[in-house]
């Protein structure tokens, strides 16, 4: 028995001890395996970090790579691809100013964007032919069109006394919608909307002089007037400017061809109706005079014609339109006065009578290349405003007006009285409507109107009693011509 129990003491107590050695050595394991465990991580993140090294320069070597690919792919394309086919390529680049800019890349694009074959206007003619078939098959599945790119531009008229030009300008609160969006893309860099005076910090800043006055507007080509001498022809998106030779027979007074008409009086009588005619031709670059029975009194207020395929129109009367005098400006005076000038009537549906009539409430304007004649009056029985347009039907020798456009619409704001003062160039369901003065700042505001809208739409404002000039910015610019040297 006492060996049994001694036995079992001495097994107790043998266990006991390697019990406290189990738990002494415990930690020491523990700090072992947790350093170990440690290493291991620092390991894994060192083999993560070199496979990620790895990878990232496996990436930039397949970037380059990549990149040495294309440019071997496009290099190897640019050696086998046909003129023909780049062409076809560039003609349908959204709008001329990337194609002129794709010019610029090599010699090769350059010489076919300036292909001078046929002219020197073969890519040109291509490029709006690609465009105006574009527009043609829109119009065929009856497509939501692109209109083109616009501007209008607000000068002062003739002083309202005396012979001389008035140069002073009013200044007007700028508005994003003077510019069409499409323009402020061609337009070059950070300018201001238009020149207030004539000065160097606006829309036409390119012109060499103080001060001019805007005389007329054919697509996107101004007749500027610096001085009483002194006549240029300009495209403010190309910045091209042109100073026409002076006339002797002033003030006795559109490659593209063009010509410049001054009309003036022979005699003193504001009635007369025989005119001398002077005409600028590009083809000779001198300027012919020669004399006209004008259809009708002439006044200085219907100085702003409109020209459309070589002929040149006014609206003829005062406080009641009487009619539409065209002026071939391509015969001279060995033609029949006849073939030369002659009196368009006004439509049937045209309204006459006090306050329709007006020549405030009745504009002519080009629209896609057609003339059209538009009316805008307030109807007090209606409690509306009547919209009014017609296209000109002409084969100079009998002319006829179709009507386009009847409809009425009213105004939010019954207190202002608006008049008809533009067409729009490229859009034929709008037009350009002004308002009264304002008393205090002697300024009117601009609205443009949109058939089928409820209400017209506030654009800019500009001096009271300004004229608008409408420019239409076509798919490619228009190149002014170099005048031939003189003898």
């Amino acid at each position: 028995m006492m060996l049994e129990l001694g036995g079992k003491r001495r097994s107790e107590r043998l266990r006991l001890r390697q019990k406290t050695r189990d738990e002494l050595e415990r930690p020491t394991v523990k700090r072992i395996c947790k350093q170990r465990a440690n290493n291991g991580e620092r390991q894994q993140s060192e083999r993560i970090r070199i496979i990620n090294g790895e990878r990232e320069s496996s990436s930039q070597s397949s970037a380059a790579e990549c990149v040495v690919a294309v440019s071997e792919a496009a290099s190897k394309f640019m050696s086998v691809v046909s003129d023909d086919l780049l062409q076809e390529i560039l003609f349908r680049l959204p709008h001329s100013k990337i194609v002129i800019q794709c010019g610029t890349v090599c010699k090769r694009w350059f010489s076919l964007v300036t292909s001078r074959s046929q002219g020197g206007l073969y890519f040109i003619r291509k490029f709006n032919h690609h465009r105006r078939l574009k527009r043609q098959q829109q119009q065929e599945r009856k497509q939501v069109e692109e209109h083109l790119p616009y501007s209008l531009l607000m000068t002062s008229r003739y002083s309202s006394g005396g012979d001389d030009l008035q140069f002073s300008y009013c200044p007007y609160t700028p508005c994003n919608n003077f510019f069409s969006d499409k323009s402020k893309i061609l337009r070059h860099g950070k300018v201001s909307l238009l020149s207030t005076g004539g000065g160097h910090d606006g829309y036409l800043d390119f012109l060499p002089w103080p001060s001019w006055l805007i005389k007329s507007s054919f697509d996107d080509l101004l007749l500027i007037m610096p001085s009483r001498m002194e006549f240029c022809i300009c495209n403010p998106l190309t910045r091209q400017w042109i100073l026409l030779p002076w006339t002797r027979n002033f003030p006795d007074l559109h490659r593209i061809k063009y010509r410049v008409v001054l009309i003036s009086r022979l005699h003193d009588s504001v009635f007369s109706k025989l005119l001398s005619v002077s005409v600028f031709s590009s083809e000779t670059g001198q300027w012919t005079k020669s004399t006209l029975q004008f259809p009708g009194t002439l006044y200085r207020w219907h100085a702003t014609s409109v020209g459309n395929n070589g002929i040149l129109y006014w609206a003829l009367g005062d406080s009641q339109l009487k009619g539409i005098v065209a002026l071939n400006a391509f015969k001279d005076g060995d033609d029949l006065e006849e073939e030369r000038c002659r009196l368009i009537c006004l439509p049937v549906e045209f309204a006459r009578g006090f306050g329709y009539g007006h020549s405030k409430r009745a504009r002519l304007g080009v629209v896609r290349g057609r003339l059209r004649l538009a009316q805008v009056y307030f109807l007090n029985r209606s409690n509306s405003y009547v919209l009014k347009a017609w296209e000109l039907v002409d084969d100079h020798r009998n002319a006829s007006w179709d009507l386009v456009h009847h409809v009425h619409f009213k105004r939010t704001d019954k207190s202002v009285l608006l008049f008809l003062v533009a067409l729009h160039p490229d859009d034929g369901d709008a037009v350009f409507l002004t308002s009264g003065t304002n008393g205090k700042t002697k300024c009117q505001d601009l609205f443009q109107y949109k058939i089928g809208s409820d209400d017209v739409e506030p654009v800019c404002r500009g001096r009271y009693g300004s004229c608008v000039f409408p420019l239409v910015h076509p798919w490619w610019p228009t190149t002014i011509p170099s005048l031939p040297p003189s003898n």
